[in-house]
């Protein structure tokens, strides 16, 4: 896998995860499908910076990216 669909699984997960936080009570990995019972009545929280915080971690936060930048 290169660097870019590296990232991009990265930003992908972590958008995921976030999400994933602010609306779901359990079964927040998908293990089992998803019914009502699973999202919060009041998502707590806020979507925010979610999105372009996400990519600088996925993207600045990459160690292969770190050591390409650094050498």
């Amino acid at each position: 896998m290169d660097l870019a669909h590296h990232a991009d699984a990265l930003w992908r997960a972590l958008t995921y995860l976030s999400v994933a936080q602010l609306h779901l009570r359990s079964n927040v990995l998908a293990v089992d499908c998803l019914d009502e019972s699973d999202v919060k009545p009041r998502p707590a929280g806020h979507w925010g910076t979610v999105p372009g915080t996400a990519w600088v971690l996925a993207h600045a936060g990459s160690p292969q990216l770190r050591h390409s930048v650094c050498s």
